[in-house]
């Protein structure tokens, strides 16, 4: 195994002075997610025409130096589902990537499966077969096994024969325009901001509960997310999801409600009972209202919604398949659940760019205009017709 372990500051700096100049990066990360709140960066590793390096981030303090490559607009950053490591860098250190080639975006554009492996991938377009038995290893151990080694360098030492290959199959489809454009979504300080609310509104029950109860689940995940920052524990290690939405609902019928639900563990109730009650006690502020005002209006799916959004996703997928291009690169699950429970909703991410040169004049013209379907039954069978509300 060819390769430099840069495991100190200054043999970190000395590796940047030597690629400020360089044309490309093949980048990937290992990192553990789990058990903790913030996620851990073990292992960088990265290829370029001077060879292949794995960055020990466990001892090299700081990375800074490294960072600056990433954020290059001169260097192009080749990575494969390179969107977490981004994200990681954004969260850990506020770096923003600049120059961005993805081999799993780019995939979506010359076939028909996304998201698709790196495994998959290489196996088809170089013939290279790699195993996974690494993925969730403990990448925090040192010394790092032959295997982990091994593993490690195998996500970057094929990258820059991969980009190639897609870019000449992208150039002679005339979609490497519309690839770049997808890159560019990960250069935006906005593609990594959370909304602070994220997981209150990602919530299942808040259509069924009252303003009280709403008011009560906001301060419950915010009161979690702060107690497992500063003991740096995974969420759910702190309150269960299922006792946060039990106890939002329960607790405006009186804090005894909660001592005899079978659902909630009474030692959990009694260790976090005055803190349900101060939190319950406080009106709610103006903060708060709006917050709860931003939940969207899910109005109840009828059946000509539900087929004209069916049939719209149908002939999406078509289209794709005509053109070669993966569905869910176009629209998301999420959009289409939209479109079966949201009249209002149009997909803006549709109506835009190289997605509304793909769907064409009549379907970004259904989505523009919110088009519904009507079936008209006759005796001897039935006919469909499309209309605007």
């Amino acid at each position: 195994m060819d390769y430099t372990l840069i495991d100190s500051e200054e043999a970190l700096t000395q590796f940047t002075t030597h690629h400020r100049d360089v044309d490309w990066l093949a980048i990937d990360t290992e990192f553990i997610g789990e058990n903790r709140y913030q996620t851990l960066l073990c292992l960088i590793q990265v290829g370029s025409t001077h060879g292949s390096f794995l960055i020990d981030t466990l001892k090299v303090g700081d990375i800074s130096s490294f960072l600056q490559l990433v954020s290059d607009e001169r260097i192009t950053k080749i990575t494969h589902a390179g969107e977490n490591d981004y994200r990681l860098f954004y969260e850990l250190y506020g770096t923003l990537p600049r120059s961005i080639f993805d081999t799993q975006l780019a995939a979506g554009f010359i076939q028909p499966d996304y998201p698709v492996s790196f495994q998959k991938l290489l196996d088809k377009e170089l013939k290279v077969k790699l195993g996974k038995d690494q993925a969730i290893s403990q990448w925090d151990r040192r010394p790092l096994s032959n295997k982990q080694i091994q593993y490690a360098l195998d996500d970057i030492r094929y990258l820059k024969k991969l980009s190639e290959r897609q870019i000449k199959k992208l150039e002679r489809s005339g979609r490497l325009e519309w690839a770049h454009d997808e890159f560019a979504k990960w250069e935006l300080e906005s593609h990594y901001k959370d909304d602070e609310h994220r997981e209150f509104f990602r919530n299942k029950m808040l259509g069924r509960m009252n303003p009280e109860s709403l008011v009560m689940l906001m301060r419950l995940y915010t009161w979690r997310d702060r107690e497992a920052k500063r003991r740096d524990l995974p969420r759910e290690k702190v309150l269960a999801e299922r006792i946060i939405t039990d106890v939002a609902i329960l607790i405006p019928s009186g804090i005894q409600t909660l001592f005899h639900n079978r659902r909630l563990p009474e030692k959990t109730i009694s260790r976090h009972k005055d803190l349900f009650e101060r939190l319950y006690a406080q009106p709610a502020t103006e903060e708060e209202e709006a917050v709860i005002r931003r939940i969207p209006k899910v109005a109840r799916t009828d059946k000509e919604q539900d087929m004209a959004a069916d049939l719209l996703f149908w002939l999406i997928r078509h289209k794709c398949n005509q053109l070669n291009i993966a569905p869910g690169l176009l629209l998301r699950g999420s959009s289409l659940k939209k479109l079966k429970t949201q009249p209002s909703y149009q997909a803006s991410e549709l109506l835009s760019g190289w997605r509304k040169e793909v769907l064409g004049q009549t379907l970004s013209s259904w989505l523009e205009n919110s088009y519904r379907i009507e079936v008209n039954q006759h005796p001897d069978g039935f006919g469909i017709q499309i209309r605007t509300p």
